[in-house]
């Protein structure tokens, strides 16, 4: 469950800041950058609990990458206002993509993943 702690909080905050730093990404409300985060992270969370082992680091870290780029760019359809390109959508995902490769590390290494059984 501390994985989906961390993820949560990751995905809040790198949401929120893309918003406002990107000039692509634009949420006019900010419960709207909260949701996508959040969505993330459970979709994440799930991916992560079913495919996350010792040699499927970088397998999950580019499964976060696909699925928080789409989320980010297919969230503009969703909510009235926003707006997103695919580059903000792929920045996005990114800065998402490299923390999520450290945290998969330090899950895998602390033994909060199931453990390859060989």
């Amino acid at each position: 469950m501390s994985g989906f702690v961390v993820k949560l909080v990751v995905a809040l905050i790198t949401v929120f800041l893309a918003d406002i730093v990107l000039p692509g990404m634009y949420y006019p409300s900010m419960y709207q950058d909260v949701l996508v985060g959040l969505l993330f992270a459970v979709v994440g969370y799930v991916t992560e609990v079913m495919i996350l082992r010792r040699d499927t680091i970088w397998l999950s870290t580019a499964m976060d990458f696909v699925i928080g780029a789409l989320l980010i760019y297919l969230s503009q359809f969703v909510f009235i206002g926003a707006r997103v390109t695919l580059a903000a959508a792929l920045i996005t995902a990114l800065a998402i993509g490299v923390l999520e490769h450290l945290q998969h590390i330090w899950l895998v290494q602390t033994g909060r993943v199931e453990k390859d059984k060989t």
